[in-house]
């Protein structure tokens, strides 16, 4: 049964309009074609059926924004206090945190539960290096079923594996992190974070003290795409220059942060490196417990 919602966006429709739309579904369309007011509000009633019947897709969303020092302090840390002697937790901890000084803070609107996302690489995609920190998709699978401290939603490996259509073998060649080097140098980092490690948590670039420069804001494929450079500044004459691919999917609600070092990549290369991945959705849905913090700091390191 219609809601009253698109009951009354029916109404609002001029009987002319509706009937040159039944002639055109009957193929008997006069010409010129349908007004562009015709469409729009038909689209619009369409738009309300699919919402009402649960058909609707939802879009996530993706935004950055400089901070300044009058973000100070909505950022928090929850944790316990530990006795100096005997390293006991005590009493909770709360602080609240600046990053007024840092470069850039990306926010994301996703729902709190969502499913699990994996990537991987075609043979040859990468022949100069060496993957030498990996971290597989069967590892969330692993943690879904141990760390349930963390995980509102935990599900038992062996079932997650079994919803993936997977064994662990397929799982574990299936990648959420992966770090590259060349010559024993750190090179490249490729990793995916899925939209409930998004959900209520900003992303911090350049942090403790940075600054921002932006190449790219657009649509590219089915991704709105960030290209960033940051300037991420350790001490007063230490610096450190990364260049960032952001590609963050707006309906399967996943990021792929690709980086590497401001001069061992351009842009063209890591666009066409993300152009060669393969990217799945497991169907294994999950959710994050965030009580704890409501950021992670974006960076360009091992570990």
């Amino acid at each position: 049964m219609l809601s009253e919602k698109i009951v009354f966006a029916l109404n609002e429709i001029e009987d002319r309009f509706l009937e040159e739309t039944q002639a055109m579904l009957e193929g008997k369309a006069k010409k010129p074609a349908l007004r562009r007011t015709t469409i729009i509000l038909l689209a619009a009633a369409l738009a309300l059926l699919l919402a009402a019947c649960g058909w609707a897709i939802y879009r996530a969303t993706m935004s950055y924004r400089e901070p300044a020092p009058e973000d100070a302090m909505q950022y928090y840390l929850n944790g316990t206090r530990r006795e100096q002697d005997n390293a006991q937790d005590t009493d909770e901890l709360h602080l609240n945190l600046n990053f007024g000084d840092c470069a850039l803070i990306l926010h994301f609107e996703t729902e709190e539960k969502g499913t699990a996302h994996a990537y991987r690489f075609p043979d040859g995609a990468l022949p100069e290096l060496e993957a030498f920190s990996v971290t597989s998709l069967q590892r969330l699978f692993m943690e879904l079923e141990q760390f349930t401290d963390l995980y509102i939603d935990p599900q038992p490996e062996e079932q997650s594996l079994q919803k993936a259509g997977m064994t662990k073998e397929e799982a574990k060649s299936w990648d959420r992190h992966t770090e590259f080097r060349k010559d024993g140098n750190l090179t490249l980092l490729v990793e995916l974070m899925d939209g409930p490690r998004l959900h209520e948590t900003d992303l911090v670039f350049g942090w403790p003290r940075g600054q921002a420069k932006l190449i790219r804001d657009d649509q590219w494929k089915e991704y709105h795409r960030l290209e960033l450079v940051i300037d991420t500044q350790w001490g007063e004459d230490q610096h450190e220059y990364v260049k960032y691919l952001l590609l963050f999917h707006p309906t399967g609600q996943y990021l792929l942060n690709i980086a590497a070092p401001d001069g061992q990549f351009s842009f063209e290369q890591l666009e066409q490196l993300a152009d060669s991945m393969e990217v799945i959705d497991t169907g294994v849905s999950y959710s994050l417990n965030h009580g704890s913090s409501n950021w992670s700091v974006m960076g360009f390191a091992s570990g």
